[in-house]
């Protein structure tokens, strides 16, 4: 798409004076630069198309302390999950948060009205957001509801095909905490 030309804005009865069509030409650079700089500032608003200097302003309002190990695109996530905080809190808002976070069969969601509980569990490949996760519920959950959320950690089932060699190269931690391919 080719940029307009501050001289295409002109009146075509003024773009015949020689002189205007000269200070246009002159002008346009400082146009330029102005129109980039206005698609920068709308581009820093969305956090899902913003720069660094976008995400770390949006973590400043939000008030997210990124790890120094995090990537762009967590932070990116944590960004937009702390944005999705709304409320009232219902259980299609919460799947709608967890989304952001973990694939829809990478966590469970159980209600328990006669404890008032609310049980969570998250995938191990969702570990990197736990922390992230129980500050939004926290925050967005109701005050007569318990939180109960932990990790979905590999279970006997999942490591039953692997065998002896697979299973004796990894540590015990590993093979209850780490996502295993």
């Amino acid at each position: 798409m080719s940029e307009q030309q501050l001289f295409d804005y002109l009146p075509p009865v003024l773009q015949r004076v020689n002189e205007l069509g000269r200070i246009s030409w002159l002008e346009q650079p400082e146009f330029d630069r102005a129109r980039a700089a206005y698609e920068q500032v709308l581009q820093e608003l969305f956090p899902y198309i913003c720069s660094e200097y976008g995400l770390s302003r949006w973590e400043k309002m939000l008030g997210v302390s990124p790890n120094a190990m995090d990537t762009a695109g967590k932070r990116r996530q944590v960004v937009l999950l702390r944005l999705s905080e709304q409320l009232p809190f219902t259980i299609r808002r919460l799947v709608e948060m967890l989304a952001l976070v973990a694939p829809e069969d990478q966590y469970y969601i159980e209600l328990l009205p006669a404890e008032y509980m609310l049980r969570v569990r998250l995938s191990l490949i969702g570990k990197s957001y736990f922390r992230t996760l129980q500050d939004v519920l926290e925050r967005t959950l109701p005050a007569n509801l318990l939180l109960d959320l932990d990790l979905l950690y590999n279970r006997y089932g999942y490591l039953v095909g692997m065998t002896h060699g697979e299973l004796s190269a990894l540590h015990h931690h590993d093979l209850r905490e780490e996502v295993i391919e």
